[in-house]
């Protein structure tokens, strides 16, 4: 298991089963918040569902489909933070980030981004990364621009939350953005 250090307060670290406790902590502290946002929330009923959802995450990423790592700020876990849909023959995922409610609004999820994006570029060989945010999710939206990602448009209906059809905005980094 890798454990990498962003700053003196935040690492990004592979994710073991052990987790699922502290990460469904996290859930449980914004379930409301957070369903708003990502579909999954509701199907995380539980801490057997989280660790049912690490085991299938880590093969995901035997098969290289996902690279994951949870965001473990002063020893606490925070959120987690991804590559996922990963293709390798168009050298292209898509980031996905979440963090618990006590932890927002410290530029953390911007600074794991920072190193996950060195990951995608130089370790994962990847071209491109994409980043989708719900038109209403301004938090995220935030994210992606510090991060300094292109916005390329509107997908509509593309999210389905609490069995509707929401717009995101689509944003994307390309390795040579950073040249």
């Amino acid at each position: 298991m890798f454990t990498y250090a962003v700053d003196q307060q935040l690492s990004l670290k592979f994710p073991a089963e052990s987790d699922a406790d502290a990460l469904f902590a996290q859930v449980e502290a914004d379930r409301i918040g957070m369903r708003r946002w990502l579909p999954w929330v509701d199907q995380t009923a539980s801490v057997a569902d989280e660790r049912a959802f690490l085991r299938f995450a880590r093969e995901q990423i035997v098969q290289d489909k996902l690279w994951l790592a949870l965001m473990v700020v002063d020893s606490q876990v925070a959120g987690m933070i991804d590559i996922h849909n990963l293709d390798a023959e168009n050298k292209s995922g898509e980031i996905g980030y979440w963090i618990g409610p006590d932890f927002r609004g410290q530029g953390l999820v911007t600074r794991a981004l920072a190193a996950v994006e060195q990951v995608a570029f130089t370790e994962l060989g990847l071209h491109r990364l994409g980043l989708v945010a719900a038109v209403d999710n301004q938090p995220s939206q935030a994210v992606a621009k510090r991060r300094d990602f292109v916005q390329e448009g509107v997908l509509r209906g593309f999210l389905q939350l609490d069995g509707q059809a929401h717009d995101v905005v689509l944003f994307s980094k390309l390795a040579t953005d950073s040249e």
